[in-house]
Order: C-alpha cells, then structure tokens, then sequence
C-alpha cells in the first residue's frame, strides 16, 4: 500500500506519517506543514461509481482532512502560502475545469473551464504563488499552459506532438519541466522560448 514518508537528508532515515486510500496519480503537494493530495472513494451503493475526493494532512498536528464529498478531481496542489488549492476537475458529463478552493473553508472560489475543453493535468503553483502551470492534452497534442487566478484565463506556453510532458514549475522566467523529447523522461528548462535539456539520465528521471 501506499505510505506518506518524511525523509532526513542527512541521516537518510524514513518515517511513515500516513497510511492514504487508493492514490493515482501519486503525487503530493507540500507548503509549509500541510501535504494535500487527491484519493479515490467507492460509491458505497453501486459498485462500478467512484469518486475522488481533496485530503490534506498537517504535519504539524497529524490531522487529517477531507476537504470534498462525492466529487471528481484528479489532482491538486496547494499554493505557497497554504491559502488556496488548485483542482482538476472532470465533471461527469466530461467537463474539464481548473477549481480553486479556500484551504481553510474548503469553499470553491472559482470554477474556470479549459479552453477547447482540453484535459488538464499536474498543477503546480509557481514560486510566486500567482500563477498556476499545467500539462494538458488538447486532441493529439500535449501542451504546457499557465492558468491566471486574477483574469481565470489560460496561456499556452509549450506546445508538442510527439512528447509526453511530465510536471511543470515555474521559478521567475524559468519554465522547468518533464519531457520525453531525449527518448526518456528528463528534466528540461524553457527560458525565453529557449528549450534546454537539464538531465540525462538513460533509464529517465521521475
């Protein structure tokens, strides 16, 4: 099953913090001492319905929230200061949106949906906390996109045919992500429309 670790860099020990339901996409969002992530609920009535629900953890306290109930977001992130937290959304009349919520209420506090209804994936604050990038499949392509919470707009910043995009961050100008570009997944850079390969591993770095 999976398991919630803290790792000391230094003495290289783990410590399980946190037994979680079915998690898929494994990922997990951290600012400060909240760890937020998306897991998955069966409909207790019928059998082939699920849902997936927001949980957050406080490392500080040890306690466990769920933020939502019978709803279908496939992955979160909490942004910088612990404030909001960014959702996907695919409604079940296959309607793709970018939600934010209050992380202290849990009340939604915008619902924008996507351009061209394109499938949103992987949000990531940027180090400012202003603005949200996400890696997207719009028909046969995948493309990189910043979201705008102030306009509830969206902006293309990469777009690709024949790679699969990983996660994305952006740090001041610098756009950092995974691409398959190289024949394996690697860490990549964009800088002014300038795309550099970072890493470059043989067996692909995750």
């Amino acid at each position: 099953p999976a398991q919630i670790v803290l790792i000391n860099t230094i003495t290289g020990e783990e410590r399980v913090v946190h037994l979680p339901g079915f998690i898929w996409p494994r990922k997990l969002s951290v600012a400060g001492k909240t760890v937020v992530w998306v897991e998955e609920r069966n409909d207790p009535r019928w059998e082939n319905r699920s849902y997936s629900v927001i949980m957050s953890k406080s490392l500080k306290t040890g306690v466990v929230r769920q933020f939502t109930k019978k709803t279908r977001y496939l992955a979160a992130a909490i942004s910088p200061d612990g404030e909001r937290i960014a959702a996907v959304e695919n409604t079940i009349d296959n309607r793709n949106n970018l939600v934010l919520l209050d992380a202290a209420s849990g009340e939604i506090i915008s619902s924008t949906p996507t351009p061209d209804n394109y499938y949103l994936q992987q949000p990531c604050w940027s180090s400012s906390g202003d603005l949200i990038t996400l890696t997207a499949l719009d028909g046969e392509k995948e493309i990189i996109t910043i979201f705008y919470p102030v306009t509830e707009s969206f902006l293309t910043l990469l777009n690709t045919e024949n790679e699969d995009l990983g996660s994305s961050y952006l740090k001041n100008d610098t756009l950092w992500y995974e691409s398959s570009a190289s024949g394996t997944e690697n860490i990549w850079r964009m800088v002014n429309g300038r795309r550099e390969m970072v890493t470059n591993s043989r067996f692909g770095t995750g």
